[in-house]
């Protein structure tokens, strides 16, 4: 059995600190992966009746350590979570798992776009960039990706950890 770190665990800067999940994704992670309540038991040292109570509720969010443990066993993130709410909430019907961008998809952005950014025109150094976050729940579908170049892109993520990263590619080569 794969062995969880109570220091990640109990780290509040993790995803299930800030923000609540309830039973319900907790379930669709467990299905997901073909998980048994048993098994979740035997990894979250709660027992099974109080797992299937926690599961069929959505009144209250989990603890966060509990949601953190389904989590890092089950290797879901938060991605997971917010298409288990549109599913539920009737906004989707499929799940979609990885985040990879078949060439097929990628051509098609490229002709939606015609070869430029979309922001400033530009037609170099190109990103795929998904309108709704893929870690909010966006999915890899053509109505949802659009082209930016690197300078555009890290603009559009300044507020969040990737725009250091994205703001180096737009710099180099200038």
């Amino acid at each position: 059995m794969k062995k969880i770190d109570k220091n990640v665990i109990y780290n509040k800067a993790m995803p299930w600190w800030k923000e609540p999940i309830y039973g319900t994704e907790l379930m669709g992670m467990r299905l997901l992966r073909r998980k048994s309540l048993k098994e979740m038991s035997r990894v979250t040292g709660e027992s099974v009746g109080n797992l299937r109570n926690i599961e069929n509720g959505n009144d209250f969010p989990v603890p966060p350590p509990l949601a953190g443990m389904y989590m890092m066993y089950l290797s879901c993130g938060m991605h997971h979570v917010y298409q288990f709410r549109e599913i539920v909430d009737g906004k989707r019907t499929a799940f979609q798992e990885g985040r990879t961008i078949s060439a097929k998809l990628k051509k098609e952005v490229y002709e939606k776009c015609n070869h430029r950014c979309v922001k400033c025109g530009s037609k170099k150094k190109l990103h795929i960039h998904h309108i709704q976050e893929f870690s909010k729940g966006g999915l890899n579908e053509i109505d949802n990706l659009i082209l930016l170049c690197a300078s555009c892109h890290a603009e559009e993520h300044k507020d969040n950890q990737a725009y250091h990263l994205l703001k180096k590619v737009a710099e180099s080569d200038e």
